[in-house]
């Protein structure tokens, strides 16, 4: 998976210093066994890490069967799905058990 250079673990005094908003991590990953099997389409995706308004944080990422790689990250927070399964989540934001509590499902 290729994406921002990943600290070793996101804490929410990490968080607590980005803007609401914003995004603090972004990458792609194919969507099949070799990276996250969502649909198995074999898609590469585009994904984000959003803080949201009161202090708590989101993954977003692009449905793999769009079929094309979405224009941008700003697109794919937009109109986006959610990501939920926390094993996933883990993977492409390391964080805290405090910080995974502050995860907006």
């Amino acid at each position: 998976m290729e994406g921002e250079p990943r600290r070793l673990v996101w804490t929410p005094e990490d968080l607590a210093r980005i803007g609401n908003g914003h995004f603090f991590a972004k990458g792609i990953f194919v969507d099949d066994e070799t990276g996250f099997n969502i649909q198995g389409s074999g898609n590469v995706v585009r994904w984000v890490a959003v803080k949201g308004d009161v202090e708590d944080w989101s993954i977003y990422y692009q449905n793999p069967s769009d079929g094309f790689l979405a224009r941008d990250f700003e697109e794919v927070a937009r109109n986006g799905d959610k990501l939920h399964h926390p094993l996933w989540v883990m993977q492409l934001v390391p964080a805290t058990p405090e910080m995974m509590q502050l995860y907006r499902h």
